[in-house]
């Protein structure tokens, strides 16, 4: 049988023949790989035999679109195979088969257009992709946050749910994902989908790509089968250079054939209907649990969370610099009545430990220390400050980062990426002060956007809007110095 039929589940065969004849229907006929109509033994009767066969079969999404002729064999012994409705106009002008066949009620008319005269072409209905989406953060707080918000140390687990309740499948299906600065994903990620749909976690995410999944099978790409779904959860923890921001993080559904859509463009107070899945009922439970229902998610964004920054001081400002062959940490502070300030250093950015204590000046506005690193490592040195009040109660500071030997390997992040409302930012920490050249160049090589940016406390922090000149695909970002330091960053822009 042609692609995009099947006969599993199509309902019942029937089968009448001669008295002279002996005929058997094939139970086992599938059309695929069990191709024979008839069972072992059957006859076909001399001069007044015949033999009348129906199947019905059922039309799959794959068939959409397609024009679906079906033509069979048939052979025996001492007869050359003989292949149905070869001459199908022979015996009138009309496509109409042989006077001496009595046709099905309910049988498809045929013309002569029909290219081939075949009588059993039948031309399918393209279907319609229906794709509905959701996306929530579920929290699970540190044991030492007793903020009741989430804070610094906290995890969160990400959600995202696709549906596609159309008739149609999605081919190239892409969930591309950026997450916002301040999270870094850990631990064991996973995805349940339905049957058909060839897609698994991408375990690179987001080290080496923003996309989510990848095909099962490289050689095939990922499928979104009409009436299948997709759950994804993404475990996330909190660092400090997410301390006080407030966090949304939307994600990109994209496929061939398919508009591209954000995951909660339409915000709802409670997981929306197309979550509610009758094989898999226990997903929509983890989806309802995750959301967080409290006052900060403003416009009831399922995402939108607000994270404490958890300092009992006024952190003016944190920085190291590099002094001969040791690191200089200096940090001001004001509205100070705390205990001290314990230094800590990793390797990681995740896994701290201490290296020294600076007790409190508690004298006025504003307090000044500083702290030096004797051995610092070779390559990256994250620092943060572990800030201890009186009551034995503590916070962290942001986490600042200082690569001692090659300034140039620090990482150009654009968000979000892919780009919204002709809008990004662009930041780079620790990096040397001086003027720098910022480009915006399209797949041709055209620079579409260039200025003149000045960076002065070893951080640059900038908003772009683009113009209309900058159509939906990929871009380059270039960032260059005077000394000839350079950044280099591909962003997605959807302007559909």
């Amino acid at each position: 049988m042609n692609i995009g039929l099947t006969r599993s589940g199509a309902g019942s065969s029937s089968m009448s023949y001669s008295n002279g004849s002996i005929a058997t229907f094939n139970s086992s006929f599938d059309g695929i790989t069990n191709i024979n109509l008839l069972g072992a033994g059957s006859m076909l009767e001399a001069d007044t035999g015949f033999i009348r066969i129906n199947f019905p079969v059922k039309v799959l999404v794959e068939g959409g679109g397609q024009t679906i002729g079906n033509l069979a064999n048939v052979t025996g012994t001492e007869i050359l195979s003989t292949p149905t409705d070869a001459v199908d106009n022979s015996f009138s002008g009309d496509c109409a088969p042989p006077t001496w066949i009595s046709v099905p009620t309910g049988s498809i008319t045929q013309t002569c257009s029909i290219a081939s005269n075949d009588s059993t072409f039948v031309t399918i209905l393209m279907g319609t992709p229906v794709v509905q989406n959701y996306k929530t953060v579920r929290w699970f707080p540190a044991s030492t946050n007793s903020t009741g918000l989430p804070a610094v140390n906290d995890t969160l687990l990400y959600t995202i749910a696709c549906f596609n309740t159309g008739t149609a499948n999605i081919q190239d299906f892409q969930i591309i994902d950026t997450l916002p600065i301040g999270l870094q994903r850990i631990g064991v990620s996973n995805l349940s989908a339905t049957s058909g749909t060839n897609a698994l976690f991408n375990t690179n995410y987001p080290t080496s790509s923003y996309n989510v999944l990848v095909p099962n099978n490289q050689n095939k790409p990922i499928l979104l089968k009409a009436n299948g779904y997709l759950y994804v959860n993404i475990r996330v923890l909190v660092t400090a250079a997410a301390s006080g921001l407030v966090l949304s993080n939307q994600a990109y559904i994209t496929g061939t054939s398919f508009t591209t859509q954000l995951t909660d463009t339409k915000d709802y107070n409670t997981a929306p209907p197309i979550l509610i899945d009758p094989v898999r009922p226990e997903l929509r439970t983890n989806v309802l649990n995750s959301y967080i229902q409290n006052n900060q998610t403003a416009e009831y964004d399922p995402t939108l969370i607000t994270i404490s920054t958890l300092l009992p001081v006024d952190l003016v400002n944190f920085k190291v610099e590099k002094v001969n062959e040791e690191s200089l940490l200096t940090w001001t502070v004001e509205n100070e009545n705390i205990w001290g300030y314990e230094v800590e250093k990793s390797k990681d950015g995740i896994n701290f430990f201490n290296i020294g204590f600076q007790s409190a000046h508690n004298l006025g506005a504003l307090n000044y220390y500083h702290f030096t690193d004797k051995y610092p490592y070779a390559n990256g040195n994250y620092y943060r400050l572990k800030i201890v009040e009186k009551s034995s109660k503590f916070g962290f500071s942001k986490v600042i980062y200082l690569n001692f030997n090659d300034l140039k390997s620090a990482d150009l992040i654009v968000y979000p990426n892919p780009v919204v409302d002709n809008q990004i930012n662009i930041f780079v920490d620790n990096i040397s002060n001086g003027n720098y050249n910022l480009n915006i160049i399209d797949g041709l090589g055209k620079v579409l956007y260039n200025n003149l940016l000045e960076v002065n406390d070893n951080r640059l922090n900038e908003n772009i809007g683009f113009s209309k000149e900058f159509h939906s695909g990929f871009y380059f970002i270039y960032l260059k110095n005077e000394n000839g330091n350079s950044f280099v960053k591909r962003i997605l822009v959807n302007n559909e």
